[in-house]
């Protein structure tokens, strides 16, 4: 019979060279297993690491979209002016009180050009009663300013209660009149806005940088700068949709002082800044709320179209909110299609837009993830300095290049901000 020799011991794993047939049990250094149940690591082996990573991060940037779909204003400076026509006519309010002829009205009008009417404009009451205007009064002191007026011939003066709004009616002239009564002119509201600069940056060490290239395991140089820009677009998300409009004193790295940084003003902001209105409401009343603030703002054509800007669940509540007692099924349905991809309500039309990084409390105040945003798209435009492209990026020299540096950065930069033409226009809504 054939001998059996015995295995010398092996010096990474001697003592298995004395039961060959039986399993080492060696796990690559940094095996997750190993680690978990306290096992051999050895360096013979690898860990198997997928060359590619996979990006897991959220990807909803459809509200960037629709900006970068309306045309880019190139502006000269990083701070800029523009103007909005107003309607052209203005109503008053009664002072407390109960008045014909003069009414006292409510507010401050110091001159006679701050009162919205003039001798022989025609106003109504709440009523629909005409009076003309024979004389105004204005008053340097709030609530003191008034105006006298006479009703139609063999009519009755009618009583202008506190409280109650007096509508501007018309302007009327006789016959052969040979004087002008009434002059204004054109009244604009002045809105501004800043350019705010983003940017986000790597560094390597000459020596790490190349280690990198010749050594790694994956691609992690190629997504280490995908994000950057990834990062980067969700700033100018944040910025877009609650930037305030301001400045920040940054202390300088080197050489002592302070930079100033411009932060643009984002939707949100301007439109509470403008006097859009807000209110709470839970999902019972959502219908309600939204259809009387979708009145309130309607300022556009007829037809004209609003963005509104929610994560999916909240648009989903909305959609209930109109089709889901109204869906009937047939016997062998299969699907249940509750999402609604318009909304037309009156003359308006309301397209709902998917955001749901407002839910992401690392982007946006945790109340975002139930909060409506309502907007008129239409009136909005992106904004970046002329010159510069809205999006640059670039590599530093390091000493291989030439430079003095023994490290080499990456960097992405944007400018950007938004003119908002329309901002009372919109409306905002939060679930509670």
């Amino acid at each position: 019979m054939a001998q059996v020799s015995t295995p010398t011991p092996n010096p990474f794993a001697g003592g298995y060279a004395q039961t060959p047939n039986n399993n080492a049990g060696l796990n690559p250094y940094g095996s997750a297993y190993a680690t978990a149940y306290s096992l051999a690591e050895t360096n013979l082996i690898a860990e198997a690491i997928e060359r590619q990573i996979y990006d897991a991060a959220p990807q909803q940037y459809d509200a960037l979209k629709l900006l970068n779909m309306s045309k880019t204003i190139e502006v000269g400076s990083d701070e800029f002016v523009y103007k909005e026509k107003v309607f052209g006519r203005t109503s008053m309010i009664v002072h407390t009180g109960a008045y014909t002829s003069p009414i006292t009205l409510s507010g401050t009008y110091a001159t006679a050009e701050s009162i919205p009417c003039a001798v022989g404009d025609v106003l109504f009451n709440e009523n629909g009663t005409p009076v003309i205007v024979t004389a105004i009064t204005p008053a340097a002191g709030a609530n003191a300013a008034t105006i006298a007026v006479a009703c139609q011939s063999g009519g009755a003066l009618p009583t202008f209660n506190g409280g109650e709004v007096i509508s501007f009616a018309t302007t009327i002239i006789a016959d052969g009149m040979d004087t002008f009564r009434h002059y204004d002119r054109l009244q604009t509201i002045e809105r501004y806005n800043y350019v705010q600069l983003f940017q986000r940056n790597s560094r390597w060490s000459t020596l790490e940088l190349q280690k990198m290239e010749n050594m790694g395991t994956t691609d992690y140089l190629m997504h280490d700068k995908s994000l950057k820009i990834e990062q980067l677009r969700v700033d100018m998300f944040a910025m877009y949709m609650n930037g305030t409009r301001g400045n920040f004193p940054i202390a300088a790295l080197a050489g002592g002082g302070t930079d100033n940084a411009k932060m643009m003003g984002g939707l949100y902001p301007t439109m509470i800044a403008a006097g859009a209105p807000e209110v709470t409401s839970a999902i019972s009343g959502l219908q309600t709320a939204f259809e009387t603030l979708a009145f309130a703002t309607n300022f556009k054509k007829e037809g004209a179209t609003r963005m509104i800007y929610a994560t999916d669940e909240i648009l989903y509540e909305l959609s209930k909110v109109y089709k889901e007692s109204k869906v009937r099924y047939e016997p062998d349905s299969k699907t249940a299609d509750l999402n609604l991809y318009q909304y037309n309500i009156g003359n308006m039309k309301f397209v709902p837009v998917s955001c749901e990084l407002f839910r992401e409390d690392s982007v946006l105040p945790t109340a975002w993830a139930k909060k409506m945003l309502v907007v008129d798209q239409s009136t909005i435009n992106p904004v970046k300095i002329k010159g510069i492209p809205s999006v640059m990026a670039g590599v530093t020299d390091n000493m291989q290049k030439g430079g003095t540096n023994n490290f080499q950065d990456w960097w992405v930069q944007a400018n950007l901000s938004v003119r908002f033409r329309n901002p009372q226009g919109g409306f905002a809504i939060n679930i509670s």
